[in-house]
């Protein structure tokens, strides 16, 4: 299948290699059409895979064409736009690029319990070379959702030797938590979440509360940390995330 620009930036049509570009419905699915139907669909839980070609594979936003965090399910995204057919007439081979990743991936754990975010972290082995055929996004809100539920047998008996020892003390006291503290973190996944929806839709964002009420911790162990690991918005692993404090120089600050 492909994706074919129709009518301007903000309609584009699903079809089949098959389908005639001339006739605008034909063996096509609305992106709109399909973002409407995930927004109201009962199902709380979501998974999209999109291996496509779209020969203006930069142009295509895929933050504001899917349906963020606003309905509350838990949603994740995955795509990739080639830049032409060439990955899907290849006879040798059996699948693209990223359908492959995602077998490969799975197929090799079979047995374990497999979630989205871990998948997106065994994915980053392949990302140069999904990159060099097109784009490459994954967006995800929520909850982990599972992809394999594993069927090895939780052990509760752990020998004492194994269990891992902390030696800095986790209690932050009056401190903020920072980007490295997220693993102590607790808490704040919706709020985090609501922040991150924000960001995907606005260039400007404003955190205002009460003197020690959290919002350094959320910022820097909750939003920024997410925003370090590229799994809720595609890409912005990449970006360049800077901390200064506003004083008497404002202008000259920012």
């Amino acid at each position: 299948m492909y994706l074919l620009e129709t009518k301007g930036f903000q309609k584009y049509i699903w079809r089949l290699v098959s389908s005639s570009p001339s006739k605008e419905y034909e063996l096509g699915v609305s992106l709109r059409w399909l973002k409407q139907i995930l927004k109201e669909s009962p199902v709380e839980q979501q998974i999209i895979i999109l291996d496509c070609c779209h020969q203006q594979y930069t142009k295509l936003d895929l933050n504001k064409l899917l349906p963020g965090n606003g309905s509350g399910k838990d949603r994740f995204c995955i795509a990739l736009f080639h830049k032409s057919h060439n990955s899907f007439q290849d006879r040798n081979k059996k699948c693209s690029e990223l359908t492959g990743a995602i077998l490969n991936e799975l197929k090799s754990k079979q047995g374990e319990s497999i979630d989205h975010k871990i998948l997106i972290q065994r994915l980053k082995g392949y990302e140069k070379s999904l990159r060099r055929c097109g784009d490459f996004k994954r967006i995800s809100f929520g909850k982990p959702i599972y992809l394999l539920s594993g069927d090895k047998e939780y052990n509760s008996n752990i020998p004492e030797e194994i269990i891992p020892q902390i030696s800095d003390n986790p209690y932050k006291g009056l401190a903020y938590f920072n980007s490295e503290d997220a693993e102590y973190f607790y808490g704040r996944d919706q709020l985090t979440d609501e922040l991150l929806e924000k960001v995907r839709e606005h260039y400007f964002l404003a955190v205002m509360g009460a003197s020690g009420s959290g919002k350094s911790s959320l910022i820097r162990a909750g939003l920024i940390y997410q925003l370090e690991q590229g799994e809720q918005i595609s890409g912005s692993e990449n970006w360049k995330n800077l901390y200064f404090s506003i004083q008497v120089k404002i202008l000259y600050k920012v």
